[in-house]
């Protein structure tokens, strides 16, 4: 399956440089989203990681 992008997401809001992370506002219509994340939801599984992470003071 291919994808091209709309005519105005040419460029998006870079919000970091090392990894590089482009924000594309309003990049999927709601069906879009929908669609992709009923495909997704059979492999969905609980992360083993977490953002949080407790400090341990030595």
């Amino acid at each position: 399956m291919t994808a091209k992008l709309r005519k105005f997401h040419e460029t998006g809001i870079q919000v970091n440089d090392e990894p590089l992370v482009c924000v594309f506002e309003d990049f999927l219509s709601d069906s879009e989203v929908e669609h992709v994340l009923s495909a997704a939801q059979p492999k969905l599984k609980q992360a083993l990681a977490s953002a949080w992470l407790p400090v341990h003071s030595t």
